[in-house]
């Protein structure tokens, strides 16, 4: 078993990204593969939008862990993006989550 080296919290397109690249190496286990089949089946936008969203979300107050299921979810209305949010130590406003919203649709929108 290989040892562990590190932790991080990855967006589901992240996690597909190193999975893919992962499949282009070689051979991946029944879990890996099972795996990969999820994250492309509910990846909502590229790695790289991923990861600008996050960088974006936390600029703008949103803790990381919360910035991260924003992306996975992908909310498409601002009372979607109120419940993900609810449980994060700072209150947003109305148009604090409207502008969160505006983000989400630029990086995680159908038009990608």
């Amino acid at each position: 078993m290989p040892e562990v080296l590190g932790k991080t919290d990855l967006t589901i397109p992240e996690a597909l990204e190193i999975l893919k690249k992962r499949a282009a190496e070689g051979e991946l286990s029944e879990l890996q593969t099972r795996a990969l089949t999820y994250l492309e089946a509910f990846a909502k936008c590229s790695a790289e939008n991923a990861k600008r969203l996050v960088e974006e979300l936390v600029e703008r107050g949103v803790e990381k862990e919360y910035a991260i299921m924003v992306v996975n979810i992908a909310p498409q209305t601002v009372d979607e993006l109120r419940t993900i949010l609810a449980g994060s130590s700072k209150t947003f406003t109305s148009e604090e989550l409207a502008e969160i919203a505006e983000l989400v649709a630029k990086y995680c929108g159908s038009s990608e």
